[in-house]
């Protein structure tokens, strides 16, 4: 599926539990996903948005998109909302998984398989330095 270039965000629950959805690519207009704008997609696999201006991923946003596995978000993401990909179960064994370094704040239990953050310092999720230092300083 491919959404038009004048659209900027995919509102709260908009493509809620739309079981045939297998992938999406975004044009590069989108700055936000709302809350839960993916939940439920069990057959969602691969996301991508063109070129990003995408900031802002919202809470629980991809939850339970369980066979997700393919996630491109640009660099420009500058926040990742609470459980935004919890039951993710194939993106959370993803080990190609990178954040952006452009990735200023996380919520939490961002990836259910994830007992905290300090996971993502291990190498199995790249996590930018900048949010390292920051839990450091705590």
């Amino acid at each position: 599926s491919s959404l038009g270039d004048t659209i900027v965000g995919i509102a709260d629950y908009a493509f809620y539990g739309c079981l045939k959805l297998v992938e999406i690519s975004l044009p590069s207009t989108i700055k936000y996903i709302c809350e839960g704008a993916f939940s439920g997609n069990k057959s969602l696999f691969k996301f991508v948005v063109d070129n990003s201006s995408l900031e802002r991923i919202g809470d629980r946003a991809f939850y339970a998109c369980e066979i997700l596995n393919i996630f491109t978000p640009g660099a420009k993401l500058k926040h990742i909302g609470s459980e935004a990909f919890y039951a993710c179960k194939a993106l959370s064994n993803n080990e190609l998984m990178k954040i952006p370094d452009s990735v200023e704040s996380i919520g939490s239990n961002v990836i259910s398989s994830l007992d905290d953050i300090d996971y993502w310092a291990l190498g199995h999720i790249h996590r930018p330095q900048k949010l390292m230092k920051k839990e450091n300083r705590k």
